[in-house]
């Protein structure tokens, strides 16, 4: 039994290892949420309405505006009027 040796298209790792970094930002980023934003009336309604926390709604909140749509892991689906209020209220606080 012969064996194809695998052969690995390099040039391509730089921007792989460039996708990696972006991703961990924006991970530590998306852990990084105020409290104030946690406790907002609009997260908390939302996180209710969606049965999840509201830690978990902006988790679901920033990859699907990242990749727009839900990713496979997470059954939520945010509206777009919903989207739009979570944009809104995260581009309004303080940097």
């Amino acid at each position: 039994m012969s064996t194809t040796p695998l052969i690995i298209n390099t040039s391509i790792l730089p921007s792989f290892h460039n996708f990696t970094l972006q991703k961990r930002t924006m991970m530590k980023q998306q852990t990084d949420i105020p409290e104030t934003i946690l406790n907002d009336e609009i997260i908390r309604f939302l996180a209710d309405r969606y049965h999840t926390s509201p830690r978990n709604l902006l988790h679901q909140f920033f990859n699907q505006d990242n990749s727009g749509s839900a990713t496979e892991s997470r059954s939520i689906q945010l509206e777009e009027n919903e989207m739009t209020l979570l944009r809104d209220l995260i581009n309004s606080q303080p940097s």
